[in-house]
């Protein structure tokens, strides 16, 4: 390293430092992506149960079905 130049030294690290932000960002972007995906599936499947199911009990609270 005591060969380069100044100049060369700081492109390198800008370089390398670039990348690393790259990379960086592409793992958040990983991130988010899966948590919006499981956004979806909750919403598609685990909540309309929860509804269903507050729907019978209020359903049940009011005696209109299950007296």
């Amino acid at each position: 390293m005591e060969s380069f130049s100044v100049r060369a030294r700081l492109t390198l690290t800008k370089c390398i430092l670039c990348f690393l932000l790259c990379l960086a960002v592409g793992f958040g972007l990983y991130g988010i992506n899966a948590l919006n995906a499981s956004a979806k599936d909750v919403s598609l499947n685990s909540l309309p149960a929860v509804n269903a199911l507050g729907f019978l009990r209020r359903a049940r609270c009011a005696g209109s079905i299950f007296p």
